[in-house]
């Protein structure tokens, strides 16, 4: 269980009242949060964002940034947050998301992959299509399982002793 998806859609002293209302509401629940930024202000308000988070005392493990994309992902990891990459029709193509993971020195314990089949127009067949192209550049079978199971597994159930 979290809570989410929240965020600030523009940045206004308005929505980052929501913003840190909703922060604050997870923090007394002990959720962790979903947290997405609004696409045209993506990269500017995922850093705006984790400034605040920090800011408030919210544990960056606590909290998954949805369609992380080249722009935001090392600065989302580094930071110690999770980072969900979207692929899918109006998102990230397979492929892209297959470099895009290839390129990193690790961190696959906290990226994992969504279809954002709840925003309409979808590829259903997103994450499958990732899978290939993961496997296709050699991917090892320890990091497809971590970015399509096991860092969701984690995130939202906590560290199990067996997958």
């Amino acid at each position: 269980m979290a809570l989410g998806e929240i965020g600030a859609w523009e940045d206004t002293h308005a929505h980052w009242e929501i913003f840190e209302r909703q922060v604050a509401i997870g923090m007394e629940l002990g959720l962790p949060l979903i947290v997405t930024p609004p696409t045209d202000l993506r990269v500017n308000m995922t850093f705006k964002m984790m400034q605040r988070l920090q800011a408030m005392g919210m544990p960056p493990s606590r909290v998954v940034f949805n369609h992380a994309e080249e722009r935001t992902l090392e600065a989302i990891l580094s930071d110690g947050f999770y980072a969900s990459l979207t692929v899918g029709a109006y998102f990230m193509e397979a492929r892209t998301a297959c470099t895009l993971l290839e390129g990193q020195k690790g961190g696959f314990d906290r990226i994992m992959l969504n279809s954002a089949l709840r925003e309409g127009l979808a590829d259903i067949l997103g994450i499958p299509k990732t899978v290939v192209a993961l496997k296709e550049a050699g991917a090892s079978l320890a990091t497809i399982e971590a970015v399509t199971f096991g860092t969701a597994q984690t995130f939202f159930l906590g560290a199990t002793t067996s997958s």
